[in-house]
């Protein structure tokens, strides 16, 4: 389009192309990403240049969404390493049993069915630290079955449109993405959102901490317009679509980022968290 090239034309420019093979992103030594890509191709003028240009790195187009994938591991390393993002949660911001009540504790001690003692999730595990982004880490694992899982109570729920129940994350695809192997465009997106937002506002919320405010959480700097430059910068350099309030996944966290209380309040992580334990009720009713 750039060039004003016809759609016939740039069929037969397909033609022309090498095959691609599909390949694990581990295998790829020099990684060419979607910034490096669209600023390379928008200097050519001729096809000939995009033709060889495409030739000479065929290798590096047998994998799709090699940046989103990137950026999901560098935030993943971010939030779960030691020390991260998700531990300085857990040890500054609250205690393990902040959320349970009286009676969740004694349940928590007492012999269930099988004769084993309710137990939460790891908390430095894949499904740990995605329970604790969504607020359910407070949780026990007999709720989420073997596969550790949130797809049984998602699915079906009346309180989360079905388009986004189809696409939310869940334990399987962030561990397949952190070890290469591949995995759909929009799951590298939906993926990609809830580390961004989690990300974003848990720095506030620690930074908050750290000047003594009484509730850290508070969005007290009123950061919505900066949130939302930070995550479509964030999805455009990767290449993938923008925050869109239309789409019924993205508006869970758009809406999270500003919805405000009675008292004029706003807190997007537990705007988050308040919905999704909100989902996790409707389904055990």
């Amino acid at each position: 389009m750039k060039n004003e090239i016809s759609y016939s034309d740039a069929r037969k420019i397909i033609e022309r192309l090498p095959e691609t093979k599909n390949i694990p992103l581990g295998e790829i030594e020099d990684v060419i990403y979607t910034q490096r890509i669209r600023n390379e191709v928008e200097s050519f003028t001729k096809t000939e240049e995009l033709l060889d240009y495409i030739k000479r790195h065929i290798a590096q187009f047998g994998y799709n969404n090699a940046s989103g994938s990137v950026r999901i591991q560098e935030l993943w390393k971010e939030l779960a390493e030691e020390n991260g993002l998700c531990e300085k949660e857990r040890r500054i911001l609250y205690g393990i049993d902040q959320y349970l009540t009286e009676e969740e504790k004694i349940e928590a001690e007492r012999r269930v069915g099988d004769g084993k003692k309710e137990r939460r999730a790891d908390a430095s595990s894949t499904f740990g630290i995605l329970l604790q982004i969504l607020g359910l880490s407070d949780t026990y694992t007999s709720r989420w079955g073997k596969d550790r899982s949130l797809k049984p109570f998602l699915a079906g729920n009346e309180g989360i449109h079905p388009i986004a129940e189809s696409v939310f994350p869940d334990r399987d695809g962030i561990e397949k993405v952190p070890n290469g192997k591949k995995v759909s465009f929009e799951r590298v997106r939906k993926i990609l959102i809830p580390l961004l937002f989690y990300r974003f506002w848990i720095e506030i919320a620690l930074e908050n901490a750290e000047n003594g405010e009484k509730f850290p959480y508070e969005d007290i700097g009123d950061n919505k317009e900066r949130f939302l430059c930070y995550m479509n910068d964030e999805l455009s350099d990767v290449g993938l679509p923008i925050l869109y309030e239309g789409n019924p996944y993205d508006w869970i966290f758009l809406f999270a980022a500003s919805a405000r209380t009675e008292d004029d309040v706003q807190s997007p992580l537990d705007n988050l968290r308040g919905y999704m334990k909100q989902l996790i009720s409707l389904k055990q009713l």
